[in-house]
C-alpha cells in the first residue's frame, strides 16, 4: 500500500482539511507504527517473519535516540541554561519549525496528486499521470 494515500479517505469539510494540512494524523500515525515496531506486535504481510528482529530493533535504536536527544537538552537545560537554551533554539530552528512550514505544503502537493483518484494498487491509477512524448 501507498503510504501517501493509505487512510480515511481525503477531507470533506473545512475542520477535515485543516485537520489534514496540519500532518497530525499521518504523524500520529507514524508514532504509532514506531511504538508498535518497537514494543508490539508486527504484522505486516510483506514482511519476512525472520525479518521482524531487524525490525524491532531499528525501531528500539530510533527511539533511544530520540529518548537520549531529549534527555541530553533536558540535562543541559537544568545543569547548563545558556547552553540547554542554545539546544532548544538549535532543534527547534533545524527541525521543528522547517516541519510546521513545510508540513501543509506537503499535504496539499499530496492531495493535488492523489485526490479522488481511486484506491487501488495500479500507480498509474491511484495518482495523476501525466504522459510527455
Amino acid at each position: 500500500k501507498d503510504p501517501e494515500i493509505v487512510g480515511s479517505g481525503r477531507p470533506e469539510t473545512w475542520p477535515a482539511f485543516l485537520l489534514y494540512l496540519s500532518g497530525w494524523v499521518y504523524w500520529s500515525g507514524e508514532a504509532t507504527v514506531l511504538l508498535n515496531n518497537a514494543f508490539g506486535t508486527i504484522s505486516y504481510p510483506y514482511l519476512p517473519n525472520h525479518k521482524h528482529a531487524i525490525v524491532r530493533r531499528e525501531a528500539r535504536v530510533i527511539l533511544g535516540i530520540y529518548f537520549a536527544l531529549a534527555l541530553s537538552i533536558g540535562v543541559c537545560c537544568f545543569l547548563f541554561p545558556e547552553v540547554g537554551k542554545a539546544s532548544v533554539s538549535w532543534l527547534a530552528t533545524l527541525w521543528i519549525i522547517p516541519l510546521l512550514i513545510g508540513q501543509p505544503f506537503l499535504r496539499l502537493f499530496l492531495l493535488a496528486e492523489h485526490g479522488r483518484c481511486p484506491h487501488v494498487a495500479n500507480m498509474l491509477e491511484n495518482s495523476r499521470t501525466t504522459f510527455t512524448s
